[in-house]
């Protein structure tokens, strides 16, 4: 393959859906441009590889691919820029990430890896900040809270430096450190802030998701139902979702939620029996899907059929919800001895059986979606008959809208006109229908930051550049005529041959969510 092709299709390669699919074209690619004794664009093969097993299966695959770019950097110096450098600095986060959350990688390696980072970024006048957020979270995996707390005092008090998380997400990881710890009254404020003040934009499903648990332990139950439905709502289907439903799970056994709970585990069973991206994931949504069915029999489900065994069996026969259990149990356990065997201890061993063992903490409580829950039923619990109803066409209507709405858990109002707002992070989103027989969907959302009149340039090159990179929503500046300019976007989906409720779920959830991206985009402004 000739030096010019490999380049050519490493460019393709970038636009490949992400997968195991783009993994295996860029190790293809990888292997040809250290055929062409080209180090320049082996490294650059490889800082793609990099980013695909990030967001692939067994992502620790990374870290070989990682240490081989930092020895040609440090071998040959003259071939590469400052730039590289800093990026491979800000790579050492997603090195010992995957590296800690798996138990393929010795203990050693990963404490070698962050005394590397650690000097690599002394040497270049960082702050540590970032380090001790990696040894923070190294630790209190590999050895537990206690011995990883001096670190988070640490995290917390070290100057904010230019490479690591920005503030937002630094916060949002500190919240979720300490509600894991059960840190309830720490983790409970800092992440209200993260929420209240939009700090992380358009994705305020991530502090939610961690404030679900906290706010059940705490009593507050009204506020961990609209958590636990909206974020659950916001990442069904999302790649990101196996990573938080082990959260899920746990709100529905610890609430008494049980039969939604089990609608949840068959809704991730495929995901967590294909090789998940790491195992420490894997690990906790077994324990905590183990949990669900270990309640779920005790309250007298345990023969229910659930879904077909994933270990070799007939997959056309049935399994139970008690069998499904013991399955997941033992899966945890099983990744839980392997971890504890790395790190030399038994503490995700203790972690792990005391976690099956607990009990709810309350009785099922209402959750949004006020017409199923009068009804006595639980919203997003389906029976085949729900399923069909869930598919079924009907005509765009402002209550299947606001019903979409309830189910995520999100506030809004109705105006006189019909048409649905609300606030969103920094985005202020409207949905209503348009056209001759109203069967459109208009999506229009407007950014917080406002910019003046005399910066209509800077505004145009905004949404220019947003119009080209991004496909939704379509980006214009709007001339409010005091002075001011508002930085909008608009969708228009026909639905004239009518939408199901999964469809209009999926229609209203992307038009927020990117809504939200675009303001968060806006918020960047100077």
């Amino acid at each position: 393959m000739a030096l010019h092709e490999v380049e050519e299709a490493l460019a393709a390669a970038q636009d490949l859906p992400e997968g195991d699919g783009k993994v295996a074209e860029l190790e293809r690619l990888v292997a040809h441009a250290d055929a062409a004794e080209d180090l320049r664009l082996a490294f650059e093969a490889r800082i793609s590889l990099i980013e695909a097993y990030w967001n692939a299966t067994d992502s620790w695959r990374l870290v070989p691919t990682f240490h081989w770019c930092l020895r040609t950097v440090d071998r040959e110096p003259a071939l590469f820029t400052a730039e590289d450098t800093e990026r491979l600095l800000f790579l050492y986060g997603w090195a010992v990430s995957t590296a800690t959350n798996t138990p393929r990688i010795p203990l050693a390696d990963i404490d070698a890896l962050l005394d590397d980072m650690e000097r690599r970024f002394r040497a270049a006048g960082h702050s540590l900040r970032h380090v001790y957020t990696l040894r923070c979270f190294a630790v209190d995996m590999t050895r537990g809270e206690q011995q990883a707390r001096p670190w988070f005092d640490r995290w917390r008090t070290a100057k904010r430096g230019r490479v690591g998380e920005p503030p937002g997400y630094d916060l949002n990881l500190q919240g979720a450190l300490l509600a894991g710890w059960e840190d309830d009254t720490a983790a409970i404020p800092l992440l209200e802030r993260v929420l209240a003040e939009g700090l992380l934009g358009g994705e305020p499903e991530l502090p939610l998701s961690q404030l679900m648990l906290p706010y059940l332990r705490q009593g507050r139950l009204a506020e961990a139902g609209r958590a636990h439905v909206r974020t659950y709502s916001a990442q069904r289907g999302r790649a990101v979702r196996f990573h938080h439903v082990s959260d899920h799970l746990d709100f529905c056994a610890l609430s008494g939620h049980l039969e939604r709970g089990l609608d949840i585990l068959v809704d991730v069973l495929p995901d967590l029996e294909k090789q998940p991206a790491d195992d420490w994931t894997a690990m906790w949504v077994a324990a905590s899907g183990a949990l669900v069915c270990r309640l779920a029999t005790d309250a007298g489900m345990g023969e229910r059929s659930i879904a077909p065994p994933s270990d070799g069996h007939d997959p056309a026969a049935p399994g139970t919800v008690a069998a499904l259990g013991d399955r997941l149990a033992a899966t945890a356990l099983a990744v839980a001895a392997r971890f504890d065997e790395r790190d030399g201890s038994d503490h995700n061993t203790v972690d792990v059986k005391r976690h099956l063992a607990r009990q709810p903490l309350t009785e099922p409580f209402p959750l949004p979606g006020s017409a199923s829950a009068a009804a006595g039923a639980e919203p997003g619990i389906t029976s085949p008959g729900d399923g069909a109803q869930l598919d079924q066409l009907g005509p765009l209507t402002t209550e299947a809208i606001t019903a979409v709405l309830d189910e995520r858990g999100d506030s809004y109002r109705v105006e006189a006109s019909g048409a649905v707002t609300g606030q969103w992070t920094s985005a202020f989103v409207q949905l209503e229908r348009v056209g001759e027989d109203q069967t459109i969907l208009h999506a229009r959302v407007m950014a917080s930051r406002t910019l003046t009149v005399d910066r209509l340039a800077e505004a145009y090159e905004f949404c220019n550049s947003w119009n080209r990179d991004t496909l939704l929503p379509k980006a214009y500046a709007h001339d409010t005529g005091d002075g001011t300019l508002i930085l909008v976007g608009e969708t228009n989906i026909d639905l004239a041959a009518g939408v199901s409720h999964r469809q209009l779920t999926l229609l209203v959830s992307a038009a927020i969510d990117v809504g939200g991206q675009f303001a968060a985009a806006a918020e960047q402004l100077p």
